[in-house]
């Protein structure tokens, strides 16, 4: 064929193809961004579901006691369930890849939370030994202190008084007035709230700008937190009410039948 009889693209039939992809770009892309971040809020459900089965586990094999305190520990749950799920105590040489807080394959770590973790210094004391230099496991999720408490009496951790009632040695017993299905052992929590791995629930039905705890901590999956119960079902709890003053009527009502 003769050179000459080809044709080619004008500029403005350029400028043309150009437009069309920008806008199939534009409307592609958020709906692309809403898929992934639904895939991980099933990811970061399934997480809390294991970890909900694996607490539940502990207690029938422990008298039905939820895990329990254990001395210049904090994050108690999480290396109650690193035994269950690998029948060994979770130390430095055996916790692997799920002490890394960068894994998101891990069980432990929600994959939406790329915030830094407590490790590199987001709570004002991680520096205290006492306090955190057992920490092996790393986790995105908080438990439920009312049943889980991770202040052990007399250690000088604050608000030893919720524990004081409590036998060391021994969380909350599976028992209780209220059903399981509304009371929940974790939640949602990441590095929003100075890495500590445990929640007060008086900070989620009386919220006050004076607990320091910031209101995005009630939106790690955009609409609220993923909570496990102790019945084991997982539920995307709205996080903040409408005018995003303060946390939800869900959010209050859970911290409210938080204890058994």
């Amino acid at each position: 064929m003769n050179a000459r009889h080809l044709k080619a693209f004008t500029l403005v039939e350029l400028l043309v193809v150009l437009a069309i992809i920008a806008v199939l770009v534009a409307i592609l892309l958020p709906a692309l961004n809403k898929a992934r971040q639904a895939a991980y809020t099933v990811q970061c459900q399934s997480n809390l579901r294991q970890q909900g089965q694996a607490i539940l586990l502990y207690a029938q094999a422990n008298n039905n006691y939820f895990p329990f305190v254990q001395a210049n520990r904090k994050m108690f749950w999480a290396e109650m369930t690193f035994r269950v799920f690998k029948g060994r105590d979770a130390t430095s040489s055996t916790v692997g890849d799920w002490g890394n807080p960068n894994n998101k394959n891990s069980p432990y770590m929600c994959p939406i939370d790329m915030l830094p973790w407590a490790a590199v210094g987001s709570s004002p004391d991680y520096t205290d030994a006492v306090k955190y230099g057992s920490i092996v496991v790393a986790t995105s999720y908080a438990c439920n202190v009312y049943i889980m408490p991770s202040f052990k009496s007399g250690s000088g951790w604050a608000n030893d008084s919720l524990s004081a009632n409590y036998p060391i040695g021994g969380g909350r017993k599976v028992t209780g007035a209220r059903p399981a299905s509304s009371v929940f052992l974790l939640a949602d929590w990441s590095a929003l709230f100075g890495g500590n791995n445990a929640i007060l629930p008086q900070y989620w039905w009386n919220w006050k700008v004076s607990y320091n705890v910031p209101l995005a901590t009630f939106q790690v999956h955009r609409n609220g937190l993923n909570v496990v119960f102790a019945d084991d079902h997982v539920d995307l709890v709205p996080g903040l009410l409408p005018d995003k003053s303060k946390p939800s009527k869900e959010i209050q009502s859970l911290g409210r039948s938080a204890q058994w």
